[in-house]
């Protein structure tokens, strides 16, 4: 563990850019019910994968090789074509039951030593896509006071507990120390993580990292670290 402690469990850390998008709400849902339907193990995984691939093209078919795949996934890699289609067609067989998937081809890369799997999505993705974009323009439009009476007057966001903020801060302060190694400022981290949101300590982090990496640091990743906070927060007056 963090603190020298033999873990008795797994446990997972989730990574800083992960924490940033997801307490700024910076998220795409997927929908449970189809992942649940799912029998096959790969349909599972290329589920959030091509969804990603198809969302970032804006709909045009997602190139992927199959090298890359079986990385990703875990997956046994197959020297023959023939092998790989009995290995992956069944999942991609399913998705396209389930309208996700309308087809896929197989082509060998340019130097024979790969294949390469182009996804062209289905009429569910599209249906997804237009489902989540009708719940925006809904929801923008309850922000803004329309489409509903005046009986039912705009909700307003929500705000975290205060059992949310303090899991929120110690979860900061736990990745502060990751980067900085320095136990004894967890009190001034504490502090940080009070008054500068977590954009920008997230910020902070990945410029220490990077500066480690690249030997630029001439004291060590805690003085950086809290160098870097300390000038963010005067340029937002606040004092730390």
């Amino acid at each position: 563990m963090k603190d020298g402690r033999i873990a008795d469990t797994n446990y997972v850390w989730l990574a800083p850019w992960f924490l940033a998008n997801y307490f700024r709400h910076h998220l795409r849902p997927v929908d449970l019910n189809f992942h649940r339907r799912l029998r096959k193990p790969i349909a599972k995984a290329l589920y959030p994968l091509l969804e990603t691939g198809w969302y970032a093209s804006d709909g045009k078919p997602y190139v992927k090789s199959y090298r890359d795949l079986c990385r990703e996934f875990l997956l046994t890699e197959h020297p023959s074509l023939s092998l790989v289609k009995r290995q992956l067609d069944p999942a991609h067989q399913e998705l396209q039951k389930e309208r996700f998937l309308a087809k896929w081809e197989y082509r060998e890369s340019a130097d024979k030593t790969d294949y390469i799997v182009t996804y062209y999505p289905g009429k569910k993705f599209f249906e997804d896509q237009e489902a989540r974009e009708e719940r925006k323009q809904r929801a923008e439009q309850i922000t803004n006071g329309q489409g509903r009476s005046a009986a039912y007057p705009p909700i307003p966001e929500s705000q975290p507990s205060r059992e949310e903020s303090k899991a929120r801060r110690d979860l900061l302060v736990e990745d502060i120390l990751v980067v900085t190694g320095d136990p004894k400022s967890r009190g001034f981290y504490g502090l940080v993580a009070r008054k500068l949101d977590s954009q920008t300590i997230y910020r902070a982090l990945s410029e220490t990292k990077e500066a480690a990496r690249t030997e630029e640091i001439r004291t060590n990743q805690a003085r950086y670290f809290t160098d870097l906070v300390k000038r963010y927060a005067v340029q937002r007056d606040i004092i730390l």
